[in-house]
């Protein structure tokens, strides 16, 4: 057994390390620069490569580019994030606390949306190696004239199945009937 530690306990040792020197910064015992020099100064620490001194930063920074910089005008960009131009009275809530009338869209919705909605089948329900032997065969034996259609009927054993084809893999079986009654 070597005493040399491998890449994985180098790993772990340096994740430790880590920990012990957030924890020591964040209590105020050390700061960033102090941080830097250790990280610096340990060659296992894969961080022996930095420089001494730490690269100044630009103070602030435009995250957005040239996009928000207002053209010569003087005047410095708007922050998209600020809260500064929240007015509550301009968004009216409910009794609830959730937000009033209007969705942010003056679209009115069409009523092909409604009855798309409307027609959302309910699944029956299979008990699990019926559903296993079903699956199989629709994705195993599924004729080219019906791997097209939205639904359509499938006699697999005793059985039709009326599915909902979402695609390989993904069938849905919204109708079961036994072939017997069919016939009736």
């Amino acid at each position: 057994m070597s005493d040399t530690p491998d890449e994985k306990e180098r790993a772990e040792i340096n994740e430790s390390k880590s920990r012990t020197l957030i924890g020591y910064q964040n209590a105020g015992a050390i700061d960033s620069q102090e941080v830097r020099d250790y990280l610096r100064k340990d060659p296992t620490s894969g961080f022996d490569y930095l420089d001494e001194d730490v690269p100044e930063v630009e103070e602030e920074t435009n995250l957005f580019g040239s996009e928000l910089e207002e053209e010569g005008n003087g005047t410095t960009p708007q922050n998209p994030f600020s809260f500064d131009e929240w007015n509550e009275s301009d968004h009216p809530r409910k009794k609830n606390g959730q937000f009033g009338t209007g969705s942010g869209s003056n679209v009115a919705k069409s009523s092909r949306s409604d009855k798309i909605r409307k027609r959302t089948r309910k699944e029956v329900q299979l008990p699990k190696e019926e559903y296993a032997q079903v699956m199989h065969e629709l994705n195993s034996n599924l004729p080219k004239e019906l791997k097209n259609k939205k639904v359509f009927r499938r006699s697999i054993g005793n059985h039709t199945y009326k599915v909902q084809n979402n695609g390989f893999n993904n069938y849905k079986i919204i109708g079961k009937y036994e072939i017997n009654e069919m016939l009736d």
